[in-house]
């Protein structure tokens, strides 16, 4: 199942599954993700956005830990 959402960004809205998951470290520089009482909030960025935040394109090497999830698989497959 595909799950359509907003990008806190720019707005436009994309399949949930085509932005990968990248290294915290790297998701720290990008995101507001902060604590409220006593849950996470998070930002959703497309990958046009986590581009142009990081000033570079995604690799490979930003995957990390998370290069085997379906999100950052998908991510592989669309730049073959």
């Amino acid at each position: 199942m595909t799950y359509m959402v907003k990008c806190d960004s720019c707005g436009k809205k994309y399949v949930y599954e085509s932005s990968p998951m990248i290294k915290d470290s790297l998701w720290k520089k990008i995101s507001n993700e902060h604590r409220e009482g006593d849950k996470w909030v998070s930002e959703l960025f497309c990958l046009e956005c986590m581009e142009k935040k990081l000033g570079r394109k995604i690799t490979v090497a930003d995957l990390g830990r998370y290069v085997s999830t379906y999100h950052n698989q998908e991510f592989l497959r669309r730049k073959q």
